[in-house]
């Protein structure tokens, strides 16, 4: 979207994902959510970190956020993992496409009735705000606000899925970052922020110019069509970041005070007026797990010995993550 339809549906939605509401109000779901799913696994001594945390920890958050039952936590991370394997799905399974549609009717079924009810009784939650928010005369329709719970599950649960799973895949990797943070929790803030420059969940987004796009001294592409914009290569410019290939949390020419904003001189968010509207919410979840991952596991190291690939192609993350530890009295 853009123009007055994307402000106007950005302005029905953003207020929940920013300061007051967010602090108060989702805050405590955050952390209660984050601290159940550890406590699964803390005296383990090891863990697949993808399968039992990073995977389930965004899409419980969004499910409560939402003030749908905390049963359905369940029926949600199926969802997730459907609707993920149907958009990755470069391949053309059948079976997995199949499987995907079946997962867009049932989560149909299961919203609308939902969203029905909020309309005649609205209640102190985000779907109750989606259904009742109006700006200039203007209501999201059901079926908009059935795809943007939709929405919310994908872009909101398999960004942070893959940004969590990243950073502590390259804190496990570089044990001197690991204790730093360790140490001085702010450090998490600069740890996901490197994480977002080095290795980003998203590394790739598409835009539709309005008219042609000149670079290198060509025109790359005519105005209205797609423009695939390499937001993970962006972020190893030499020209802009010094030695793009180390990780490094402690670099100076990572702008930590703006890395959350529209003005972050990192790509992973995007830009300007189509910043990522969750960027706040993404940052208050991973600063608030990678803690309690912290309080609960110590002397990290990887199952394998070795640090686990990335898998995808518009996304990137390990697939699974694979830990043991030593679990913290």
């Amino acid at each position: 979207m853009d123009g007055r339809e994307h402000s106007t549906h950005r302005n029905l939605v953003a207020p929940a994902f920013r300061g007051r509401e967010l602090a108060e109000k989702f805050v405590p779901v955050i952390d209660q959510n984050s601290r159940a799913l550890v406590d699964a696994f803390r005296g383990d001594g090891h863990v697949d970190l993808v399968d039992r945390y990073a995977t389930r920890f965004p899409i419980n958050v969004i499910v409560d956020m939402l003030g749908l039952p905390k049963s359905d936590h369940e029926h949600f991370h199926r969802w997730y993992s459907s609707i993920m394997a149907f958009l990755s799905n470069l391949a053309g399974d059948e079976q997995v496409t199949a499987q995907g549609l079946r997962t867009k009717e049932e989560f149909e079924a299961y919203m609308l009735p939902i969203i029905r009810q909020r309309r005649e009784a609205p209640g102190d939650d985000l779907l109750s705000t989606l259904c009742t928010a109006e700006i200039d005369g203007v209501r999201m329709t059901d079926e908009e606000i059935k795809a943007f719970c939709s929405l919310l599950l994908t872009a909101g649960g398999e960004t942070t899925d893959k940004a969590i799973a990243s950073v502590m895949r390259n804190l496990v990797e570089h044990p001197d970052q690991l204790q730093a943070v360790r140490e001085d929790r702010s450090l998490i803030s600069a740890a996901f922020a490197e994480t977002l420059r080095y290795s980003p969940p998203v590394h790739m987004i598409m835009r539709q110019p309005a008219e042609p796009v000149r670079l290198s001294g060509g025109v790359v592409e005519e105005a209205g069509k797609t423009l695939t914009c390499l937001i993970g290569a962006a972020n190893r410019d030499p020209e802009r970041f010094r030695d793009p290939d180390t990780f490094d949390i402690h670099r100076d020419d990572l702008e930590l005070d703006r890395a959350y904003t529209a003005g972050a001189n990192h790509t992973a968010f995007a830009l300007g007026r189509h910043f990522c509207v969750g960027a706040l919410l993404a940052r208050t979840e991973l600063e608030t797990g990678i803690a309690h991952l912290l309080d609960a596991m110590h002397d990290i190291r990887f199952a394998d010995g070795a640090p686990p690939p990335e898998h995808g192609v518009f996304t990137r993350a390990p697939a699974e993550l694979r830990l043991t530890f030593t679990p913290a009295s």
